[in-house]
């Protein structure tokens, strides 16, 4: 009987089980690239991935780890399953190994690259602020940016060491225009932060972009808070002063004469 190490992708855990779930969200059709690259993640977790690209090959019907392979890719068969919809999974229930049921999901479900380089441009594109927080659109954000790198073919330098440092430039320079693509989304009323931004030399990372603004969006925070609760301080201290400030839009303080507005607004 062969000895099966650990480290081995035949290796099957106590903990594990046909029934176990690897993914919080179960996949119904939609955005099978993120749900393709959280299955394989946990997947990597476990040791199992070359199931799924055929890496782990199949052994001979008689040798002696064809029962250990076989348990392991009804396992991992198993756990695909789970992870699909009932109608997406009786689809592929009848594949022979995980690697026939996973390049089956692949090809029905995954799109080209250039079909999703040409979606992820556009969204990107398109992308602002609108009502979001500055935490919320820079998490929009990024998982575009994400996308994009996943998908862009970019030439990269292929040299051991890359001596020539064009692999560093090109990260920085991606960095760089994704941060200009997060200031061109902002609203308005963040125009003349993102200018002082724009006129920093160096361009601050983007880490910092959002470290500043996160700042600036307290700060305005905390100036409404107190212009709030000095307005209510006001109506509480002189209800009829805040009542002519309503109703005029003007306090009338060093103006002379204040008009007479105890009566009721209607009798005016």
């Amino acid at each position: 009987m062969p000895v099966i190490e650990p480290n081995d992708p035949l290796f099957i855990h106590p903990s594990y089980h046909p029934g176990q779930t690897l993914v919080a969200n179960v996949f119904h059709g939609e955005d099978f690239d993120s749900w393709k690259r959280t299955f394989l993640r946990a997947l990597s977790s476990k040791n199992k991935v070359g199931f799924v690209d055929g890496k782990v090959a199949q052994p001979a019907a008689d040798s002696p780890l064809f029962p250990y392979w076989q348990r392991c890719n009804d396992l991992v068969a198993s756990w695909i399953l789970n992870s699909l919809h009932k109608d997406i999974s009786g689809s592929v229930l009848y594949c022979n190994t995980t690697a026939e049921m996973w390049q089956e999901l692949v090809e029905r479900f995954g799109q080209s690259n250039k079909a999703k380089l040409f979606q992820v441009k556009k969204e990107l594109s398109g992308i602002s602020q609108g009502d979001s927080n500055i935490a919320t659109y820079y998490t929009r954000a990024k998982k575009i940016w994400d996308e994009f790198a996943a998908v862009d073919d970019m030439p990269r330098c292929t040299c051991n060491k890359c001596e020539c440092g064009i692999n560093v430039g090109l990260v920085k320079y991606a960095q760089q225009q994704n941060m200009i693509h997060f200031l061109m989304g902002l609203n308005d009323s963040y125009t003349s932060v993102r200018g002082s931004l724009l006129i920093m030399n160096p361009l601050p990372s983007l880490g910092q972009t959002y470290s500043l603004l996160i700042q600036e969006e307290r700060q305005r925070q905390v100036r409404h808070a107190g212009q709030f609760l000095s307005d209510t301080a006001i109506a509480m201290s002189n209800p009829n002063r805040m009542r002519r400030k309503r109703l005029t839009g003007f306090s009338f303080e060093g103006c002379g004469p204040v008009p007479d507005f105890s009566s009721d607004p209607g009798e005016l």
